[in-house]
């Protein structure tokens, strides 16, 4: 499935000629970067229960969760940012599955507001209003 996936984004117009020659040269004809767009590919893969995806999944949560860990300071709230792990997917589910405790980050930008009002504000205003900054209606 995962396979037939990415032949279908990179290789659009179908079969013919070598297909691995094919999806090769699709492949270099791309910058690095521009590879990140098939991670979409794994996850859809992963929920249809392919194994070469499922196996992707776990081996990327394991690293997401083990690098966290080197970083996380214990009784320190751990939160979790970034597109594949603050989306709901196969990712997710596996790192906080591995990171017991951790919590989503809301929007960045309200988190990041409310860390430049923290000092105006007392101890409790900051925490009553830390949803609202970053969990906006």
């Amino acid at each position: 499935m995962l396979a037939e996936l990415v032949l279908r984004r990179l290789l659009p117009d179908g079969p013919g000629g070598d297909p691995g020659a094919r999806l090769a040269a699709a492949v270099h004809a791309r910058p690095p970067l521009a590879l990140a767009e098939l991670a979409p590919l794994v996850s859809e893969a992963a929920v249809g229960g392919d194994p070469v995806a499922v196996s992707i999944v776990a081996e990327a949560a394991a690293m997401l969760a083990s690098t966290a860990s080197l970083v996380h300071e214990p009784g320190s709230p751990l939160v979790l940012a970034g597109g594949v792990l603050t989306a709901e997917g196969p990712v997710h589910d596996a790192v906080r599955g591995l990171l017991e405790g951790a919590v989503t980050a809301g929007d960045p930008a309200g988190a990041a507001a409310w860390l430049a009002a923290r000092p105006l504000l007392s101890l409790r205003e900051a925490e009553a209003r830390h949803s609202r900054f970053t969990h906006p209606a």
